[in-house]
């Protein structure tokens, strides 16, 4: 069988938050960077056309906002972490890959950013 893939996501997302391990990061939201990417057996949404049969990329943006606001993580790396696992759990992925960027982390840097990629198939 044949089992074509589709690669689905956005990039640059802005979410506003409180994460990091500073005083001033625990008590001002800074602005974080999302980019994912998911990738799903495109077979059943090329026949149908119907968004049930695919990963709607504004319900990724949710579930990365919501745990972003949410989490107060301390470190990008659990933020990052913690998505994927809730991404794996609400869909049926063939993999997915994440970064986050951190603008004003780094003085001198255009941004800081952790990235990860999980394989699920």
């Amino acid at each position: 069988m044949d089992v074509q893939h589709i690669s689905i996501g956005f990039e640059k997302y802005r979410i506003n938050c409180l994460i990091g391990i500073e005083p001033h990061e625990r008590i001002n939201e800074q602005e974080i960077l999302v980019d994912v990417k998911v990738a799903i057996n495109c077979s059943g949404v090329i026949k149908t056309e119907n968004i049930q049969d695919t990963v709607d990329y504004m319900l990724l943006a949710k579930i990365c906002k919501e745990m972003a606001r949410e989490g107060r993580y301390q470190l990008l790396e659990t933020y990052v972490s913690k998505v994927l696992e809730e991404m794996m759990l609400r869909f049926d992925l063939h993999s997915v890959w994440m970064r986050v960027k951190k603008p004003s982390a780094l003085p001198g840097a255009d941004y800081t950013y952790v990235e990860m990629q999980r394989d699920f198939k």
